[in-house]
């Protein structure tokens, strides 16, 4: 599977450390450190199509609050297929 995952966060500043990440099974596998509004995160996964599950974690090191933008169009995961027969 190609993964991509997209965050923007709104508050405090926009040059402050933030960081996406994507996780399987708990365990992160992609990281993408970025000091903007927004950051994007993409790997290719092996999933087994039973068990495996993904996540997307967001980080920030502003000092203050920072929330994620309510809105699917700049907070999303997407994942696709690759070399289905």
């Amino acid at each position: 599977y190609v993964v991509s995952a997209t965050e923007q966060m709104t508050g405090a500043n926009n040059t402050s450390n933030r960081a996406i990440s994507i996780a399987k099974n708990g365990t992160t596998i992609e990281v993408m450190d970025y000091q903007s509004y927004s950051g994007v995160a993409t790997t290719t996964v092996y999933m087994n199509g039973a068990t495996d599950y993904l996540e997307l974690y967001a980080y920030q090191a502003s000092g203050a609050a920072c929330n994620l933008t309510n809105n699917p169009a700049y907070t999303n995961i997407n994942v696709s297929l690759v070399g289905a027969n």
